[in-house]
């Protein structure tokens, strides 16, 4: 069985995506860790903020190798108006029927009150480079 040798080709990563984008999504602000197991229900309730995003306002730039990443992109700005919320860990980008990806966010922002946006171009999720 391949380990450091596999991953999902196009067609595959554009039906993974897609089952979480298409028809439109919400984006939730997470100040609890998202585990692998959790469900919609569950990233929702660690979730202190959430913005609903147009299936249009996502791109998704694919990878040219299963080396590279597949990113998706947001079209436009996402602003989430004043955040009081403290520390975020994740953002997870929920679609219907359970389906959900969830990215770590790197810079981990502690919200106090400040008007909170994630930019038009922001990566909100990546997959890929396997090898």
């Amino acid at each position: 069985m391949a380990v450091d040798e596999s991953g999902l080709n196009q067609a595959g990563v554009e039906s993974a995506i897609n089952n979480v984008i298409s028809g439109g999504a919400t984006i939730h602000l997470l100040t609890s860790q998202a585990e692998f197991s959790d469900s919609a229900t569950d990233l929702e309730g660690k979730a202190d903020a959430q913005e609903s995003v147009d299936e249009s306002d996502f791109t998704i730039n694919f990878a040219s190798s299963f080396t590279d990443t597949t990113e998706v992109d947001l079209v436009n700005d996402v602003e989430f108006g004043p955040q009081d919320i403290g520390t975020v860990f994740n953002v997870a980008v929920i679609g219907s029927d359970d389906n959900a990806f969830v990215g770590i966010e790197e810079n981990e922002p502690e919200l106090t009150g400040e008007d909170f946006t994630i930019p038009a171009g922001e990566t909100v999720y990546e997959i890929g480079n396997v090898l």
